[in-house]
């Protein structure tokens, strides 16, 4: 393969994967919007903590989902940047052009206990 062809191919892969970046980010926020929308609903309606829970642990649960994806997205940017290296192809930062960090793994760090 010709090197205008890989770096044809890895415009094409950037042009996916960064508007996929933005919107699992995006998704996250509309989630948290919808989470905040549906406890202000049950708030400002004056009905009981019970009515709606079940829906907004499932909105939860699917955002802790949208965020592994998130998670899942980012280390495949990295992969994607070494296979770039593998076939000469040389990356090119856009927006914050620092080193892409490890990521941090989801730790528990203890439970929560009541104060008082």
């Amino acid at each position: 393969m010709m090197m205008h062809q890989k770096i044809a191919a890895a415009e094409e892969i950037r042009a996916q994967l960064l508007p996929t970046e933005d919107k699992i980010d995006e998704a996250i926020a509309c989630s948290a919007q919808l989470i905040a929308a549906m406890i202000k609903a049950r708030a400002d309606t004056g009905v009981g903590a019970a009515i709606g829970h079940t829906a907004i642990a499932q909105v939860s649960a699917a955002q802790t989902q949208m965020v592994e994806a998130r998670r899942a997205l980012i280390r495949a940017h990295k992969a994607l940047i070494e296979a770039g290296g593998d076939v000469g192809v040389l990356t090119t930062g856009y927006g914050d052009t620092s080193e892409c960090p490890e990521i941090e793994e989801t730790r528990t760090k203890g439970r929560l206990r009541a104060v008082g």
